[in-house]
């Protein structure tokens, strides 16, 4: 696992500025992957879309943070940062974050737009139909399959859309919402969630990444 390839070190060398060091120690190339790191943020720190990563040739690359909390001058408190990265191996390379009062732009990797109460989310490689978000709490219980499902449907490689979905259940449905949980250029995650009457609820994440050929899902729900 990656927890076991990598040591991860993470220093902060100056106000605005943090370093990540990456070691690999296993006898073979790690393939280009989205690294993600859950960091904490002092005061001024860092502001929100005025950062960026910069790799071991001193070039900006894309990057996308998650803004979880900030601290009262609007600066970041807690995020989620996540870049691409490759390792060889036997070898370490460094990353840094940096404040940028003009960070390099690019064009994002995934997207997102509404067409008619349907959100298409995709890559050059994937996608995927979702409610578009928001929800509603019904006035009067309504049978599951009155209401939108989770996945609408899929883009084939060939570019075309296909399938549809619906849901299905014994119990009647109180409410529905569908909530952004990330919204990014390198990958964008939803989060779908049914509650039922008198009780019981089912939730779903969604999340499309700009390089993988796949759309990750997965579902929870009370039995």
């Amino acid at each position: 696992s990656l927890a076991i390839t990598f040591l991860v070190l993470c220093t902060c060398a100056t106000a605005g500025q943090r370093t990540f060091a990456l070691t690999n120690w296993v006898e073979c190339d790690w393939p280009r992957m989205l690294l993600n790191y859950d960091l904490t943020c002092a005061p001024g720190e860092f502001f929100p879309n005025k950062v960026e990563v910069i790799n071991p040739a001193g070039t900006a690359v894309p990057s996308q943070v998650q803004v979880l909390a900030q601290h009262d001058d609007g600066s970041i408190k807690s995020c989620r940062l996540s870049f691409y990265a490759a390792l060889p191996k036997d070898d370490t390379l460094t990353y840094t974050l940096r404040s940028a009062d003009k960070p390099t732009l690019f064009t994002p990797g995934v997207t997102a737009k509404v067409k008619a109460g349907v959100l298409e989310v995709a890559s050059n490689i994937a996608g995927v139909r979702l409610p578009a978000p928001g929800g509603k709490s019904l006035k009067q219980p309504m049978a599951p399959s009155a209401i939108p499902a989770p996945i609408l449907g899929y883009r084939l490689s060939t570019g075309q859309w296909a399938g549809k979905g619906w849901l299905e259940s014994d119990r009647q449905v109180a409410s529905w919402s569908q909530a952004v949980v990330a919204d990014g250029p390198l990958y964008k995650e939803y989060a779908y969630e049914v509650r039922f009457v008198p009780e019981g609820y089912y939730k779903v994440r969604v999340r499309v990444e700009a390089e993988d050929p796949l759309v990750y899902v997965a579902e929870e729900y009370d039995m």
